[in-house]
């Protein structure tokens, strides 16, 4: 990775420490734009798209699971991946939100709870 990548991956990394209960409508306009993983062309992520969300969700599992702060934690590398690509729906979801008139419910940004649903609503029949 280059310097300016290294330097991004840190702010995030940052972020996501100081937003450890973030929704996905939480995330500024800047990290949206470089978290989302744009590349159709490769089915499994990699480097500093990865690096992020597995530093997120780790630290949410960790967190969520915690009984011993130093207690090892395993998840199946198939797991992380897909629930990698439900992390970039989150993401997309939130231009939809911000970019279009479909309102859209807060989700957490890096749980992924059985049968997670999304809520949206026209704004303009709405008011909202």
């Amino acid at each position: 990775m280059n310097q300016e990548r290294n330097a991004l991956l840190e702010k995030s990394f940052a972020w996501i420490r100081s937003h450890p209960d973030a929704h996905n409508l939480d995330v500024p306009d800047y990290f949206l734009q470089k978290w989302i993983y744009d590349r159709d062309d490769e089915l499994e992520p990699s480097g500093f798209f990865l690096s992020v969300f597995a530093f997120g969700f780790f630290q949410h599992e960790a967190g969520a699971k915690s009984s011993s702060a130093s207690a090892p934690y395993s998840v199946p590398i198939s797991r992380v991946i897909e629930v990698f690509r439900m992390w970039q729906l989150k993401l997309g979801l939130v231009e939809i939100h911000r970019k279009t008139d479909l309102g859209l419910a807060p989700l957490p940004l890096f749980a992924f709870p059985e049968g997670e649903e999304i809520h949206f609503w026209p704004r303009a029949a709405s008011g909202s």
